[in-house]
């Protein structure tokens, strides 16, 4: 045997043929690539055998990957003789995406700026998102970060001892928040490290609730969102945008935070 890959046993191998997928290629360009891996320079008859690819799709496929710079071809005897390249080439190629992204991340970048005037000036929407698991309490907290203005504060009434899994990204976030945006003020339902941790935030001050006054119902407001999580349950987060309600919410925020 003149090569020792077989390409029937590669692909029940995952790693191999799901990693060049994930870098681009389609399934169809991974069966050719590996079929071209163990023939060698050959015509098309061998490649579609080999790779059990439609004839009437190989020479499409070969001109993806030739686009890709991993397939090059020769002339034989006036037959296209078609041969993989160097198998270097694959870091080659994820380097010419990673330049690609980071241009297209820098152009995008530039852009932001009018998208976001284009949103202030839509009307304002009135919403209610639910958003469940650890990613999404992130994702909720996120976004209304983002569409906090200058100024705006971070309210946190009934907090409980914070999950060990969200302790970094609520620290983070605390602190960011504070340096960027306006002041926190936070009423925990309990003594907890977490109290502690963040009452030495520049910016932001805590208070511990009276017994009497704590409710298993974390509220927290930010501008115009109010975040309401049930603390005692999953990671379960309803976000209402609503400016009325997060004046109401203030209110009776302001109220405790005297009384306490």
């Amino acid at each position: 045997m003149k090569n020792s890959f077989i390409y029937e046993e590669a692909l029940l191998l995952p790693m191999p043929a799901a990693l060049l997928e994930e870098i681009g290629l389609t399934k169809s360009e991974v069966a050719v690539y590996y079929a071209l891996l163990e023939l060698g320079s050959t015509t098309t008859g061998p490649i579609i055998s080999k790779a059990k690819i439609a004839p009437s799709k190989v020479y499409d496929v070969l001109d993806r990957l030739m686009n890709k710079g991993l397939v090059s071809y020769i002339i034989k005897r006036n037959r296209k003789h078609f041969e993989a390249a160097p198998v270097q080439r694959i870091l080659d190629y994820i380097d010419e995406k990673e330049t690609h992204i980071k241009k297209q991340r820098a152009q995008a970048a530039q852009l932001l700026p009018s998208l976001e005037l284009l949103q202030q000036e839509s009307p304002a929407q009135n919403d209610a998102t639910v958003y469940t698991g650890i990613k999404g309490i992130k994702t909720a907290f996120l976004k209304a970060q983002h569409e906090a203005k200058k100024g705006d504060r971070y309210l946190g009434l009934f907090i409980p001892r914070v999950d060990d899994k969200l302790v970094p990204f609520f620290d983070q976030f605390t602190q960011e928040f504070c340096k960027k945006i306006g002041k926190t003020q936070m009423l925990f339902n309990e003594p907890s490290p977490e109290k502690d941790r963040i009452s030495k935030i520049n910016g932001c001050t805590t208070k511990l609730l009276s017994e009497q006054f704590r409710v298993p119902t974390e509220i927290c407001i930010i501008g115009d969102n109010v975040l309401i999580s049930n603390t005692a349950g999953e990671f379960l987060m309803v976000m209402i945008k609503n400016r009325q309600m997060a004046t109401s919410f203030t209110t009776h925020f302001e109220l405790l935070w005297k009384l306490n």
